[in-house]
């Protein structure tokens, strides 16, 4: 029998929707500072000139959504500021708005050398990481992140890797941390159904006590991920994934019984 693991939940799909939440500040121009053009000698009207187009194809290529002109504008920028390490912080964004998540990666890596940090740097970083399947450098991020922002998408981005890496006790805190938080309450997840192919949405209450159900059988703690399979399934008796999963670990305890009796 196969137990249906964390691979098989539906996830927030996390890479898009935090790039696209950083994305709006880089639109808006409110993430580090707005790239401005520093005042120049009278005597370098050209530099001047430079920068000043460089900003200008920036500004218009954000509006417009281009970010690859956008990205090659601002490198310009940045190749003639090169004491503007800040604006670093937008380019690596733009980078992993991109999906090129390698350059994003480094960019981050350069910046956190420079000793600049912020949530936002911390967030590319780690949608960066996990692109990459730098595993453990992306638990590492979301961790710090959680830690910081309490936000629920943060801390399934992090029970979902702590799960991959195996850390069972770490992942049962985070676990419980998601569940006492209310604000779950109204959030619910797109699930596939395997049968018919079709998405269902499941409350993320539901899809948090099915992984608790995973995590209590990791630590050989039967009677209770049965029953947290069943809370599950409470709350979304369609929910194809936990009923798989409450009939394995059901049939496993039965045998292991029935062997004790033997």
């Amino acid at each position: 029998m196969k137990i249906m693991d964390f691979k098989s939940i539906n996830r927030f799909k996390m890479l898009g929707r935090l790039i696209v939440l950083c994305i709006l500040l880089c639109y808006n121009l409110g993430f580090a500072q707005d790239v401005k053009v520093k005042k120049v000698k009278k005597t370098n009207p050209n530099k001047s000139l430079n920068e000043n187009l460089h900003v200008k194809v920036y500004r218009q290529s954000i509006q417009k959504g281009d970010l690859n002109t956008a990205i090659v504008s601002l490198n310009y920028y940045l190749i003639e500021n090169k004491s503007n390490i800040e604006y670093k912080d937008t380019l690596a964004l733009m980078y992993a708005q991109n999906r090129q998540y390698d350059i994003s990666y480094k960019l981050v890596k350069e910046i956190q050398e420079s000793g600049r940090s912020s949530d936002l740097i911390t967030e590319i970083f780690a949608v960066s990481a996990n692109a990459l399947n730098q595993t453990v450098e992306a638990a590492d991020a979301y961790q710090k992140l959680y830690s910081n922002s309490k936000n629920i998408q943060h801390g399934y981005a992090l029970l979902q890797l702590q799960q991959q890496l195996k850390r069972v006790k770490e992942a049962q805190v985070t676990c419980n941390s998601l569940m006492a938080d209310t604000t779950i309450n109204q959030v619910s997840l797109s699930v596939l159904n395997e049968k018919n192919k079709k998405e269902i949405n499941v409350p993320f209450r539901a899809v948090l006590y099915n992984i608790n159900g995973l995590l209590e059988y990791e630590n050989k703690a039967y009677m209770e991920s049965i029953e947290s399979f069943k809370k599950a399934l409470e709350l979304a008796p369609e929910y194809e994934i936990a009923a798989q999963n409450l009939k394995t670990i059901t049939a496993i305890k039965e045998s292991m019984d029935k062997i004790k009796t033997e």
